[in-house]
């Protein structure tokens, strides 16, 4: 009786010790899933995503879209207002796009950069770009100074890109691709701007 009972408290530790391992080892993964600072998802958790996105839009013709929000001079406001401005205005940028979103999309960090990208499940090209004018224009109007820019505020830029049906659908890096070439354009027009293939359509 008594070696049963030392079999059972020797499991039960096996036991807790396995759960304390793989609960340490779900904080460490979801971690790296997640950027603290900015309160979004890790570059690592955009590709997770959106590879599995792209597997539904293959199997099920399932849509979605994506929007790529960025800066359109955040070197030189830096250079202006220093790091801890700088580091508080991407703060502020990244709350300001999670608030304009649905509950059922997701927010990321590109990479290491200022970019973030939203993904937007069952979502047309359309509506990506009526959010994207909307977090532009909104963001705008905060009024943030920025003295060495042309309209003197600091301003966001964004692009869509969509899978909307195509056979097959596009794989999620030339959305990436598509989206940061239109985001390239949004700023040469002198940012506050939002881009798309459908202008060009």
């Amino acid at each position: 009786m008594v070696e049963q009972t030392d079999a059972d408290t020797a499991g039960q530790r096996l036991e807790a010790e396995l759960r304390a391992y793989v609960s340490a080892n779900d904080r460490l993964r979801s971690a790296g899933m997640f950027d603290p600072e900015l309160g979004v998802g890790s570059p690592e958790a955009l590709a997770i995503e959106l590879d599995w996105m792209h597997q539904l839009a293959l199997r099920y013709q399932r849509v979605y879209a994506l929007l790529l929000v960025d800066f359109d001079d955040y070197a030189s406001y830096q250079a202006q207002y220093g790091r801890r401005a700088a580091r508080l205005a991407h703060k502020l940028m990244a709350e300001h796009v999670r608030h304009g979103c649905r509950a059922a999309d997701r927010l990321y960090r590109l990479d290491e950069g200022t970019a973030l990208v939203v993904l937007l499940p069952e979502t047309r090209l359309e509506g990506a770009c009526v959010l994207g004018r909307r977090l532009v224009e909104g963001f705008r109007a905060r009024g943030i100074p920025h003295l060495r820019s042309e309209s003197r505020l600091l301003t966001l830029s964004a692009a869509a890109a969509a899978a909307e049906g195509e056979t097959p659908p596009p794989e999620p890096r030339a959305l990436l691709e598509e989206a940061r070439l239109y985001l390239r354009v949004a700023q040469a027009r002198g940012g506050a701007n939002l881009a798309s293939r459908l202008e060009a359509a």
